[in-house]
Order: C-alpha cells, then sequence, then structure tokens
C-alpha cells in the first residue's frame, strides 16, 4: 500500500510540472529487458538516445528501420517502448527506486541548453517550414516587447531575439514552461528518482559508452552509439553579455547547483 501511496503522489506532481499533458508518459522510458529506466531532459540529446534504447529493445534492427519518422521516437505508441502511464502506481514506485533498476539520465550546460532551446525553437521556426507550430509562441514572445496582435507580427522581419526569449522566459511561471527550456531538475523527476548515473553532455561519448556497458548493450550498439551527440556548439560569449548570463542563471540556478556547472561558465567560450 505505501508503495502505492507513494507512486500515485509522484506520478501527480510529475504531471502537475508541466501544462504539457504527455510530458508525463514521454519522460520515462522502461526497458524491462535490461531493468533500464531512462528519464529524458529535453535539448539534451534525448532523441539519439531514445533512438538506441529502441535499437536495444529491438537488436538488431535499428530505429530507424523501425520508425517512419524520426519524431515517432517521442511516441511510446509508435515505439512500443514503456512508459509511466503502463505501470501501476505501485510500478512506478518500484521503477523509480527499486535497486534492480538501472536509472540514468543527462544534463547540460544551463547557458547551453537555453541557447539550444533557443535556436530550435523559437529562432528556426521563423526560417524553417518544418517547425512552424513553433511560430504562434514565437509571436507572442515577441508581442511582448512590440506590442500588437501576436498574429500580426512577421518575425522574417522582426524576429525575437536572444535578449528577448531569455527575459521572457525569466518571467515566466515554471507551469507554463516549454519542456524544452524547463528546469532540468523537474523534467528528470527530481527529487523522485534514485539515479544511478546522470551524464553530461559535454561527455557524451564517454558517458553514454559507460551507460550502454553497464547495461551489457551489444559492442557493435555501444561503439556506434557513444559516437558524440548532434549539438551544436555556439560560442557562448557570442550570445551572452553579463546581464543575460545573470538572468538564465537566476531562472536556472538549481540546475547549476545540482549539475555542477559555474555560474561564469557563460564567459568560457
Amino acid at each position: 500500500m505505501l508503495a502505492a501511496v507513494r507512486g500515485a503522489v509522484i506520478g501527480k506532481t510529475i504531471k502537475s510540472r508541466t501544462y504539457y499533458k504527455p510530458f508525463f508518459n514521454a519522460s520515462l522510458t522502461l526497458l524491462r529487458n535490461y531493468d533500464v529506466v531512462y528519464i529524458e531532459n529535453s535539448k539534451v540529446a534525448c532523441t539519439k538516445i531514445k533512438k538506441v534504447l529502441l535499437t536495444l529493445d529491438n537488436w538488431p534492427l535499428t530505429a530507424d528501420q523501425i520508425l517512419e519518422k524520426e519524431v515517432h521516437i517521442h511516441n511510446k505508441e509508435r515505439t512500443g517502448l514503456i512508459g509511466p502511464e503502463n505501470l501501476t502506481w505501485r510500478g512506478l514506485s518500484r521503477v523509480v527506486s527499486g535497486e534492480e533498476f538501472f536509472k540514468f539520465g543527462f544534463v547540460r550546460n544551463p547557458y547551453d541548453r537555453t541557447l539550444s532551446a533557443y535556436s530550435d525553437k523559437i529562432y528556426q521556426p521563423q526560417k524553417d517550414p518544418t517547425k512552424r507550430n513553433y511560430v504562434p509562441l514565437a509571436q507572442r514572445i515577441k508581442a511582448n516587447f512590440v506590442g500588437g496582435n501576436p498574429r500580426e507580427i512577421n518575425l522574417d522581419r522582426n524576429p525575437v531575439s536572444f535578449a528577448e526569449f531569455v527575459e521572457f522566459i525569466s518571467q515566466q511561471k515554471r507551469y507554463d514552461m516549454d519542456r524544452h527550456w524547463l528546469d532540468q531538475h523537474l523534467t528528470m523527476w527530481h527529487p523522485y528518482v534514485n539515479f544511478d548515473f546522470v551524464g553530461k553532455l559535454e561527455n557524451f561519448s564517454n558517458d553514454f559508452a559507460y551507460v550502454l556497458e553497464r547495461i551489457k548493450a551489444p559492442a557493435k550498439l555501444i561503439e556506434e552509439a557513444s559516437k558524440k551527440a548532434n549539438a551544436t556548439k555556439r560560442p557562448r560569449k557570442k550570445y551572452y553579455d553579463q546581464e543575460l548570463a545573470r538572468k538564465v542563471h537566476d531562472t536556472f540556478r538549481k540546475d547549476f547547483e545540482l549539475y555542477g556547472y559555474e555560474g561564469d561558465s557563460w564567459t568560457q567560450f
């Protein structure tokens, strides 16, 4: 009974962290055959990691052979991977705290993650027709600074700047944040998951190879999967100044503290 109650508390708390309803089921992936649990962190190689886990679950088929489109990797109805909605509350409690499961996740320097979220979800949709679903949000952000009807804002002529994006998210309530910039510790179910390993995107090749070795993945898959994640290197000093860095640090202070990132790391390259 206690496990079921704890699982219910965990599940309801995680669901209450964001307006985005699919977040709960998408953010935890369980592979029963390997007793491994992955907690997703958006903008931290989550697509690559999920594709590797899907390949592992269907070895020797690859994720690309299984999926029609890459975007389907985040849809458990398409992949057949197990999420929290496939578990009872008692089962969820066991999965996040049981010693029999290897539980892992990945984090990223908050300065880089914030910049990546801006580039991919706010700036690129202004230029890339395949990402147009974020255009209304970009228009709404811009309207906060220039006024007027968001739908009438032409982002090609008047795009959202990085400074405007940072100011916008620094004023957001956590519940209203898009999952791609929601605090990493909230995305990763802190403090409910008893992690066995938290890797860093900055050391992805070595850290992910360690994860796959721990769960006894095939050597060929380890060699292929532990290649560097597709994380575009953007010089922080090109985008940040002291005031923008302060806003990001203040907004995501707990992530800096929990995961060992320095507040002045925006000056490092």
